[in-house]
């Protein structure tokens, strides 16, 4: 017996949903089972980030003082002994997420791009920090004895920072921060990021350092 042309909409469309709904409680099981692994991932490559660009620690605490967020490093005596900042800016190809490390004094530590989609050797030149191997340090077995892998661009920051409310600009802006030919795009996106974090701490400094320490 064949079913008439509305009955087979019919038949179609509870099908199609029976469909839906399995597609909906695989994606939600696979959802919930693959969430703790992510949040993990993610918990341990902020923390390999943060020893990065602050000195050695006991313990971190962490507030959101939008757009950035702050890191306090804490010794022994729990005792804050630095700072790390963690904000997002546009780039060439997308965002462009960086942490800094940030002395009590506002001064820059150092500088990691945690996150960026920029153009392969051109935009991430600015942001990446890669130890070169020769065929020497090969044979040799040598391993990177500083924490950081060099980088021109980011290196530049370390020991400055934004003073009497200027913001750094790359050099052929006018300014003295370094770009890379070909990448001038990705260079100030890190200046101005670089800046807005900067700025943001020295601006704000007092309730941030209060936050940190207090807990309010």
């Amino acid at each position: 017996m064949s079913l008439k042309k509305s009955e087979n909409i019919v038949v179609l469309g509870i099908f199609l949903g029976v469909i839906a709904l399995i597609a909906a409680v695989l994606l939600g099981f696979f959802d919930k089972l693959t969430a703790k692994p992510i949040a993990d991932a993610q918990l341990k490559a902020t923390n390999e980030s943060l020893k990065a660009v602050l000195p050695a620690f006991e313990s971190t605490k962490v507030v959101d003082f939008t757009p950035i967020k702050y890191y306090g490093a804490f010794d022994k005596a729990d005792n804050l002994i630095a700072i790390a900042a963690e904000g997002a800016t546009p780039g060439y190809a997308g965002a462009i997420v960086a942490i800094v490390g940030l002395k009590l004094d506002g001064s820059i530590n150092a500088v990691i791009i945690t996150k960026q989609t920029e153009t392969p050797g051109l935009g991430t030149n600015v942001c990446e920090r890669k130890f070169t191997k020769t065929l020497a340090s090969v044979l040799k077995g040598e391993k990177p004895t500083a924490a950081l892998a060099p980088n021109r661009v980011l290196d530049y920051y370390s020991g400055k920072k934004c003073e009497n409310g200027k913001a750094f600009t790359v050099s052929k802006d006018g300014g003295t921060a370094p770009y890379i030919t070909g990448a001038t795009v990705s260079s100030r996106a890190v200046a101005k990021l670089v800046s807005d974090i900067n700025l943001h701490f020295i601006e704000n400094e007092k309730a941030i350092i209060e936050k940190l320490t207090k807990g309010e």
